[in-house]
């Protein structure tokens, strides 16, 4: 486990070449450039890249680095930490999910 870009990256088997799924929950502004060409050597031709980051540009960003056909929607709902004086709050502490799919 490596603790990078204030995220963590894991190696669950390092037999395999690439990975089934890319899941990316950072804020908009740390997904940068070379966070992506990071991301890149670990997607195939079947990793599907799951973005629960606000707005459609993360979406767009991560469908350029790995195939936009590979990206499936999805949004975290319920999920409003409030960092205060060295503590987190959470308003709806039993709601917390994550929402993925096409909207119909």
């Amino acid at each position: 486990m490596l603790n990078l870009y204030s995220t963590l990256f894991f190696a669950i088997d390092i037999n395999y070449r690439f990975l089934n799924l890319v899941l990316v929950a950072l804020k908009h502004h740390h997904l940068t450039e070379s966070v992506l060409k990071d991301i890149i050597p670990l997607t195939g031709p079947d990793t599907i890249g799951l973005s629960v980051m606000n707005g459609l540009e993360s979406k767009k960003l991560l469908g350029h680095a790995c195939g936009q056909e590979k990206i499936v929607p999805a949004i975290g709902v319920g999920i409003d930490a409030v960092h205060k004086k060295k503590k987190n709050r959470f308003t709806n502490p039993g709601l917390k999910k994550i929402t993925a799919g096409e909207v119909i």
